[in-house]
């Protein structure tokens, strides 16, 4: 029930992190934050706030899991 728009805040203005925390606030209350969370890093979901994560969040927990799978590989 909730805007779409909110979910895809557009650069770094005033506004802009205004509606990223308010869909990240809306995000923690819903009870489909760990699905969704899941489909946005497994999936290249290039924009918007998924799972209470951003696009940059999300970039960052893919590199961090692609290095401990390196550093495991290298480790084995």
């Amino acid at each position: 029930t909730e805007d779409p728009e909110l979910f895809c805040p557009v650069g770094t203005s005033k506004a802009a992190l205004l509606a990223t925390e308010q869909a990240k606030a809306i995000c923690r209350r819903c009870p489909s934050i760990a699905a969704c969370r899941d489909y946005a890093l497994n999936t290249p979901v290039p924009d918007g706030i998924w799972g209470g994560l951003t696009e940059k969040e999300r970039r960052s927990i893919r590199r961090a899991r692609t290095r401990g799978s390196c550093a495991r590989a290298v480790a084995d």
